[in-house]
């Protein structure tokens, strides 16, 4: 008996601006063969749908990289919205129109859509198109898939589906009045499974909206999650767009197996050499840093051994990386704010990172070191700070001092273990020769 093809389907969530990251999660399907029969989706992931449908990713990338506020919205933020305290302003903006005008009309989006999508193209395609709203005020879901929505009225869907209300008013399709789809389901996975998909690859935006149950018996699901904070819903810019589309096409890519990481990407095992020699330098690290009796005392290395543990037991959940290496890598290039949107050989982004680390200004270490501590909340300065006195106690043999305690719970001692692994690492002498780095690795 011959196994039945699976149905393919392509789950794009509710999420607003955050949109884009859909567009470069599609790209990186595409090159990896993905070929989809049904697509669903709620609110911005239904407009997406749309445009898989026409099967135009290059449509799709000019679309999201030319967008702005004002081309979606009857609103034109005053500030910079690539900042957060541009965001924070214009979001006040927003609502202060928003509360005057009962809502912020969302016209300007039909007007895009219609120049932007060929709907006949999108009822040609074999590709199924499935589209959550709401009817208000009774609240009722409604999910319907092409065939049973007139072309004519195909864009009043997507709009219906995207009126994030009560920010955006009502839009109404044969006298019914609709909102956003994300208060019924804002990843419509179980409509896909409805319709007959037996293997999804959803993308969730990580945006507020309520999401249903689905069957976990009946299909294989793989979701694509954002890595990095996408930015606020409601407002539109080209450069964040842009930004946000190499965020999923890289995490679908990593999601995939194609590349490791988390917010950073790396080549395929990338750390997996050091994973070893790094547990052993974190373990005798730490063996020396805890005080105490002599080096190598059964105690102290149960206890260092529980440390290194819940170190990296720790950072690994955040990252949901297993090389600890990989993990701490990706906490010290946040730290030092190394370019995410690479991909990096291991050489390259651990030269970046000591570089960094050494180009800290100043020296913040003079005089009491446990005032510093407690006076410095820059997690560079910190991490350096951290780094030197690993560094001595590394080739000192002393104990940790009992003021660096409160850095214990912070990023900063992850980062400060890689820079010193590899930057020791760096620094072993040719082979005949020896140093102490040799005795902790």
């Amino acid at each position: 008996m011959t196994e039945k093809e699976p149905v393919r389907a392509l789950v794009l969530g509710g999420g607003g601006s955050r949109g884009a990251y859909e567009i470069g999660a599609w790209k990186a399907l595409r090159e990896l063969g993905y070929e989809f029969t049904i697509v669903t989706g709620t609110s911005v992931g239904s407009l997406n749908a749309a445009a898989v449908a026409m099967g135009d990713l290059e449509i799709a990338e000019d679309l999201w990289e030319q967008i702005s506020t004002e081309k979606v919205l009857d609103f034109t933020p005053m500030g910079d919205i690539s900042t957060l305290s541009g965001q924070r302003s214009a979001l006040k903006e927003f609502l202060e129109k928003a509360i005057k005008d009962r809502s912020i009309d969302q016209t300007p989006l039909k007007e895009l859509l219609t120049q932007v999508l060929d709907v006949d193209r999108i009822y040609d395609s074999p590709v199924d198109v499935g589209i959550v709203t709401v009817t208000y005020p009774d609240l009722k879901p409604k999910q319907v898939f092409k065939d049973r929505i007139p072309k004519e009225k195909f864009i009043d869907h997507l709009m219906a589906s995207s009126a994030c209300f009560p920010a955006m008013k009502a839009w109404p399709i044969d006298g019914e009045l609709h909102i956003d789809g994300g208060f019924y389901d804002n990843l419509p996975v179980q409509m896909a499974i409805d319709r007959g998909a037996t293997q999804i690859v959803a993308v969730d935006l990580d945006a507020i909206g309520i999401r249903q149950r689905y069957d976990h018996n009946k299909a294989k699901v793989l979701k694509v999650i954002p890595r990095e904070e996408l930015g606020f819903i409601l407002f539109f810019d080209g450069d964040l767009a842009k930004a946000n589309m190499r965020r999923g096409y890289l995490d679908t890519m990593k999601t995939f197996g194609v590349y490791d990481g988390w917010a950073f990407t790396f080549q395929k095992k990338t750390f997996d050499e050091d994973q070893a020699d790094f547990l052993a330098f974190l373990d005798r690290l730490l063996e020396t840093a805890l005080p105490g009796g002599k080096p190598g005392e059964l105690a102290r290395k149960a206890a260092a051994k529980v440390i290194t543990d819940k170190l990296i037991k720790a950072t690994s959940r955040r990252t949901l990386l297993r090389n600890p290496a990989a993990a701490f890598a990706d906490t010290a290039g946040r730290i030092f704010d190394i370019p995410p949107h690479e991909v990096y050989e291991k050489d390259t982004f651990v030269s970046l990172v000591l570089q960094h680390l050494a180009e800290v200004d100043g020296d913040p270490f003079d005089g009491d070191v446990k005032e510093a501590i407690d006076g410095i909340t820059d997690e560079k300065v910190l991490t350096k700070m951290l780094v030197q006195e690993l560094e001595a106690i590394l080739h000192t043999g002393e104990p940790a001092k009992p003021y660096l305690l409160p850095l214990a719970a912070s990023d900063v001692v992850p980062a400060a273990l890689f820079c010193l692994y590899f930057k020791e690492k760096q620094e072993i002498p040719a082979k005949g020769e020896t140093n102490e780095t040799e005795k902790i690795c």
